[in-house]
């Protein structure tokens, strides 16, 4: 039985082996005859190629120096991460340093503060004391002043002086303190007793021998043309030679006055220093010139006594008790060189009392 198949299904698996073998026997043909194909292909040969060695070893010596500087540089690049790696740790202690720096600077800022406050504390509880302190330093000093020396004393006095108008004033702006009233008696009782033992260096020894020394000058005086001037000049000159040393002590006494005797708790006493003071003055001065007063209206009267004119007595008299008033005005205000509340009233009082011999003439 024939198989009725199409020829390109049944002859493919034929073609392939079918070609093989027309190509071996086509080259088998050529081959067997020699044909010059084959033997040119046989005979062909290349040139050789002269390689230069030492041109290798050179590269291969660079490769290998290259190689080892790779090594080298690989080593330094470790090392500078290692570096790059300290300095970033060093980077994040700096910032731990800094952070804790800033708050050691915030914690000292506020005890440098506190340190201020204690200081400021401190300063002001030693002035504290140093007030009360006073008192006991006041009480030695007006216990070792000597009467007869205090002219020599005068530093010592105005700093007593000074230490309690502090004392006095600290007390007066902290009447809150304990103890106030008992501290503000002890020192008040410690300025009055200044002011005496002032008053009694001015009326028992200092006045007392001013007018000594002029009296004793004055009775060496004969009855002569000079003796007037020379009585003008020892009953105001020398009088008031050392006034400075009377104003000094007498404005101790006269601030003390000034500053507390408004106040009823130190009026009657300060006011009593004052009024010792110059009255002793006033009585001292006037037993001095009373004298001189009398003789000098005894001359007027004498000198008017032809005239007969009332008048012209009073009008003499005016004149010399005019003059008077002016110098004993100079007199007293180098003595009491600062001005108080009845200055004025107090020395109008003074001049007229001086007029009374001319009172008990005009009686007559």
């Amino acid at each position: 039985m024939t198989d009725n198949k199409p020829a390109n299904s049944v002859g493919s698996p034929i073609i392939l082996p079918a070609k093989k073998q027309l190509f071996q026997t086509a080259y088998e043909t050529l081959r067997s005859k020699e044909t010059p194909l084959f033997e040119c292909q046989e005979t062909t040969s290349f040139p050789e190629i002269e390689i230069d060695l030492n041109k290798y070893e050179k590269i291969e010596a660079f490769l290998t120096q290259l190689n080892h500087k790779n090594g080298d540089y690989k080593i330094t690049y470790e090392k500078s991460k290692k570096v790059e790696q300290s300095f970033e740790e060093l980077k994040q202690n700096l910032t731990i340093v800094q952070n804790k720096g800033s708050v050691f600077y915030a914690n000292i800022g506020e005890s440098f503060d506190k340190y201020n406050e204690l200081v400021k504390e401190k300063e002001l509880v030693l002035q504290y004391l140093s007030v009360f302190q006073n008192l006991t330093v006041v009480t030695k000093k007006l216990n070792s002043l000597n009467l007869k020396f205090l002219s020599r004393k005068k530093e010592q006095v105005e700093s007593t002086a000074e230490k309690l108008f502090e004392s006095l004033d600290f007390l007066e702006e902290h009447t809150s303190f304990k103890d106030y009233e008992n501290y503000r008696f002890k020192f008040k009782q410690q300025l009055v007793r200044l002011c005496d033992t002032l008053v009694k260096y001015l009326t028992q020894i200092f006045l007392p021998n001013a007018i000594s020394d002029v009296s004793s000058n004055l009775a060496k005086l004969n009855e002569s043309s000079n003796a007037q001037s020379a009585r003008e000049t020892l009953l105001y000159n020398k009088f008031a030679m050392n006034c400075d040393d009377f104003s000094f002590f007498q404005n101790i006494i006269l601030n003390s006055f000034l500053k507390y005797g408004s106040t009823k708790f130190f009026s009657k006493d300060l006011r009593r220093c004052m009024e010792q003071t110059y009255n002793s003055f006033f009585e001292m001065r006037e037993k001095l010139l009373k004298q001189y007063i009398w003789l000098q209206v005894d001359a007027i009267v004498l000198n008017d006594k032809d005239s007969s004119s009332l008048m012209k007595f009073i009008q003499d008299n005016i004149l010399y008790f005019s003059s008077l008033f002016e110098k004993e005005l100079e007199v007293f205000n180098k003595f009491f060189n600062q001005d108080f509340e009845g200055k004025t009233d107090i020395l109008n009082e003074w001049f007229m009392s001086l007029c009374e011999p001319f009172y008990d003439s005009c009686r007559i």
